[in-house]
């Protein structure tokens, strides 16, 4: 991109990790309103739970924790954004507070989504009746919502195993 000229469809945004490396990605153009509508029939009535937040085709989950909304991120990406702009893992699920990185990974380890904590507080039991600290997240869900939901209600595509990261430091 250059100067004042709007993206398009295919445009990289500069966007870099604190280490230097460019962050590769892609600019999307919206999506129709029928379309955006049909993602959302497609999720919605599976997953009642879910608080859509906002709709929108031009970002995906990586572009929307670690791009500000503006583009699409693979999500093989995460793991260097996450070591190269120095997140930490947390050990402790209690330890998470609002504005830290959930990352969903798949049985292989590898990174399928992620979303930001926007609510903690409190033991809730989930589905299989383990409790877990009662932790909400954000996320965008494939071509269409953006969703509050619990940390454990997401897509089996996104994985069965979550990870919290922060990005906080203390003195």
């Amino acid at each position: 991109m250059t100067g004042a000229q709007p993206p398009r469809p295919g445009d990289e945004l500069p966007l870099a990790t604190r280490a230097g490396r460019q962050i590769p990605n892609e600019y999307a153009e919206e999506i129709l309103p029928e379309l955006l509508q049909e993602a959302l029939r497609l999720v919605e009535p599976n997953y009642p739970e879910l608080v859509r937040r906002s709709v929108s085709n031009t970002y995906n989950c990586v572009g929307m924790v670690f791009a500000a909304r503006r583009v699409h991120i693979d999500d093989l990406e995460v793991d260097a954004i996450l070591r190269e702009d120095a997140y930490i893992r947390l050990n402790d699920m209690a330890q998470a507070l609002e504005g830290d990185v959930v990352v969903y990974r798949d049985e292989a380890g590898g990174a399928r989504h992620v979303g930001v904590v926007v609510e903690t507080g409190g033991l809730v039991k989930t589905l299989n009746d383990n409790p877990v600290e009662r932790i909400c997240v954000l996320s965008k869900w494939g071509y269409g919502g953006e969703y509050i939901h619990r940390i454990d209600y997401v897509h089996e595509a996104y994985g069965n195993h979550y990870e919290i990261w922060t990005h906080r430091r203390t003195v």
